[in-house]
């Protein structure tokens, strides 16, 4: 038997919203994929010109309950860098330029490094983003001989970040 007739609750409740909208400004030859990492959010990738992109964010509340409480976006990036790509050897590492667009707070840095497991190197472009809520990471790869065709595509991707208020 099903009743569709409603039950007073005895309980007080609240209103909550849950989850946000993020944009980025894609590049069209990029199309949504899987597998790229776990913990995204946002993964696109062409593989015909072996590019690929993904997002992850970290709400600062979440952090806070996990006692992570980052005084600055430096801080949040540095906490992420020193355990990146810890296994290869061979990575060079450029230094990090922080600059801010739109009212978000951002730390941009390149990455290559050899992959031994398909003998080539593989170039990243690493950029942290800050909100008032949340930090993202906006990582996009490709092989190292590919990295001056796309790296401009790859840094106007990541700091094209655009939170959408919907309430």
């Amino acid at each position: 038997f099903c009743s569709l007739s409603p039950i007073a609750a005895q309980t007080k409740t609240k209103s909550i919203s849950t989850g946000h909208v993020v944009t980025f400004d894609m590049p069209e030859y990029m199309d949504p994929t899987v597998g790229l990492n776990a913990a995204s959010f946002l993964q696109y990738a062409n593989v015909v010109k072996d590019v690929y992109s993904y997002a992850v964010e970290d709400a600062k509340s979440d952090l806070i309950l996990a006692e992570l409480k980052y005084a600055s976006l430096k801080e949040y990036y540095d906490d992420f860098i020193k355990d990146f790509l810890t296994e290869e050897e061979k990575k060079n590492l450029t230094t990090a330029k922080e600059f801010t667009k739109n009212g978000v707070k951002y730390i941009q840095s390149d990455v290559v490094y050899f992959n031994a497991e398909i003998e080539k190197n593989i170039y990243y472009s690493m950029t942290v983003a800050e909100t008032p809520t949340y930090f993202y990471k906006i990582l996009s790869f490709t092989s190292a001989d590919n990295s001056e065709a796309y790296k401009a595509d790859f840094f106007q991707l990541a700091s094209s970040l655009k939170e959408v208020n919907c309430k």
